[in-house]
Order: C-alpha cells, then structure tokens, then sequence
C-alpha cells in the first residue's frame, strides 16, 4: 500500500498524540499507584501506633505501678524522641514543643519522680491519659486530612494531564479537519 506523503503527514498526526497519550497515562498510572501504596502502608503502621499508644494508656490508668512502669518505657518508644532536646524547664505548653512531644517527655520524668518518692501518681497519669487522648486525635485527623488532601492531589493531576492533552490533541485535530477539507476540495474541483 502506498500512501502519499500528505496521508503520511495526517496518520503521522493520528499516531503522535496517541503516543504522547500513552506516556502521560503511563506516567501518571505508575505516579498514582506508587502514592497509593505509600499511603497504604504509612496509614497501616500509624494504625498500628495508635493501637499501642491506647494499650499504654489502658496500662497507665490502671493503677499498678509495675504496670505503669512497663507503659512508660513503652511509651517512650512510641513518641517524638526530638521533644528530649528541648529545655524541660522552659516553656513547654507552645505548638513548638507540643509538636514535639516535650511535655509528654515532661510528664513521664515527673510520675517517675513521684513514683521513686512514693507519693500518689494518680493526677499525674490521669494528665498522662488526657495528653494521649489528645495525641491520638491529632494524629487521626492528620491521617484524614492526609487522605483527602492526596485525593485532591490526584483530582488536580488528572485535571492537568487532560488539559496538556487537549492543548496537544485539539490543534492536531483541528489540523486534520483543514487538512481533509482542503483535500476534499482539491479532489472536487
């Protein structure tokens, strides 16, 4: 079959973008499952944390010291080691060093303390319990916004991948029609 260079230049036309199509799928496919498998596996092992953050809560309320023992070393396992740097005496109740866990850090320093002098820990691990409370929140609602937010991502980047491809695809097609129609014409007359 021979085609002339004018059919060759308009199948040319049909095959570029199918190519171009192919490797912007290709690319954002690998892109979304590589995120989604990211987001899977981080979303399991926080799952997993907070499972053992409400167990070392259960073993802080409980009220033997033997057990509160075991769930303050537990516990310091599970939090944001970074909030050991900071000045223990210093301001301690700011976004600052709650973020970084200082004040919990704080808190199991002063129930061991009291635990060594003998005196009543109960306030204190009561506060314990209302600060992993607290963590516990924040961080589920950290892992929905996470989720939604990377849905989000993946909305935008379909939007994008769609607008590249009619930016690409659009002037072709409209070539194509020109190019049939003056075509056409030239065959008729």
């Amino acid at each position: 079959m021979n085609l002339s260079v004018q059919e060759l230049r308009i199948v040319s036309l049909f095959i570029e973008p199918i190519i171009v199509s192919a490797i912007i799928s290709g690319l954002f496919s690998w892109g979304l499952s590589r995120k989604s498998a990211r987001l899977s596996n981080i979303t399991a092992e926080r799952s997993k944390w907070r499972d053992k953050i409400r167990v070392i809560s259960e073993d802080i309320q409980d009220g033997n010291i033997d057990k509160l023992k075991t769930a303050l070393r537990r516990l310091r396992l599970c939090i944001n080691a970074y909030g050991l740097e900071d000045d223990v005496n210093g301001k301690r109740f700011n976004a600052y060093y709650i973020m970084k866990d200082t004040h919990i850090w704080v808190l199991i320093y002063q129930i061991e303390k009291l635990i060594e002098e003998g005196k009543s820990v109960s306030l204190a691990c009561e506060q314990m319990t209302k600060y992993l409370c607290l963590l516990l929140k924040y961080d589920w609602e950290r892992a929905k916004n996470e989720v939604g937010s990377s849905l989000t991502i993946i909305f935008g980047r379909m939007i994008m991948i769609t607008g590249m491809i009619s930016v690409f695809v659009l002037p072709i097609v409209g070539y194509i029609v020109r190019e049939l129609s003056r075509c056409a014409t030239a065959r008729r007359g």
